[in-house]
This record gives structure tokens, sequence and C-alpha cells, in this order.
């Protein structure tokens, strides 16, 4: 079983790698973010690195679900959650993954930068992260809450409704690790 869940991990790290990187080649004109939340969820210069206590491939549907303990690695993101769907399409160059959402007690850690909320959305192509169910972004020496909150990658851009707002707050409680 560890061994089919390791090659199955390697088709998804396959599919992110190669959908990522389909994405960036389609659009060679976008701004390419630079730092924080910033840059990509999905590095393709980066090994991709789930490990999941269940798996579930479901390729008539294009989607891989893993649930249980899911963490997900990609220098210098690491993310967490109970349960990650991501929905996949077929490219000329590969597969490019459309949507990731993750669900359940949802943290995300990259450089000075972390995150949580109950459910974020990562919409691959049009490059914006959704958080919802109590979300909150620690960067730096700020803190953003709200019921929802998006980023834009591209932009480099939150909005969000019933925001608040901090400055010099508290460190988060799991603080991001320092280089």
């Amino acid at each position: 079983m560890k061994i089919k869940r390791r090659w199955l991990v390697l088709l998804f790290s396959t599919v992110l790698i190669y959908g990522v990187a389909a994405g960036q080649q389609a659009e060679p004109d976008k701004k390419k973010p630079t730092g924080g939340l910033s840059e990509n969820l999905v590095n393709s210069n980066q090994p991709v690195q789930i490990e999941s206590d269940n798996l579930e491939v479901l390729r008539k549907e294009s989607k891989i679900i893993f649930t249980g303990r899911v963490i997900l690695k990609q220098a210098p993101t690491t993310i967490q959650c109970r349960k990650l769907t991501a929905y996949y399409q077929e490219q000329k160059q590969g597969w490019e993954v459309k949507t990731a959402i993750c669900e359940g007690d949802v943290k995300v850690t990259r450089l000075d930068t972390y995150a949580k909320c109950n459910k974020a959305t990562f919409d691959n192509i049009n490059q914006i992260v959704t958080m919802e169910g109590s979300p909150v972004i620690y960067q730096q020496n700020q803190i953003f809450r709200g019921d929802t909150l998006k980023y834009y990658l591209n932009d480099e851009r939150i909005t969000g409704t019933n925001v608040r707002f901090q400055r010099n707050p508290a460190p988060p409680p799991i603080a991001p690790k320092s280089k």
C-alpha cells in the first residue's frame, strides 16, 4: 500500500509541477510575483511532497482527493489541512491544476507569512487564493481578519468582507520559521 501511495504522490506531484509550468508558459507576459504570500503556492522549480492518511484518484472526474492528516510541502511553503481536493485538466504539455481546495483546520506557512482558516481555495487560472471560515493572515507585523479574504497573487492585493486590520500584533500562534 505504501508503494502505491508513493506512486500516486508522484503522479499528483507531476500534475502540479507540469500544470503550473504549462500555465506559466501559456501566459509569459503576466507579472511574476516576488515575495511573501504573492509567490505562487505551487512553485514548479521545487519538488512537491504530499503526505496523507488516505488518497483517492477519480480520473473520470479529473480530481485527486487527499484526506486525514494532509501535509503538502514545496519549499518554502507548507500547507496542512484535513482534506485537499485538486481538480485538473489535460493540456498539450501535461496536466494543469485548475483549482485546489484545502478544507479543515487549514494552515499555510511561507517565509514571513502565516495564514489559517477553515477553507482555502486556490484558483490557479486566475491566481487567486480565497480564504473562508475565520480566515487570518499574519504577515510581518500586521494581521488581516475577516469573513472572507482574497489574495490576488499577480497583483499582490488583499480584499475581503468585514475585514479587521491590526498593526504590531503579538506573534502568530505558530510563527513562521525564520531563515
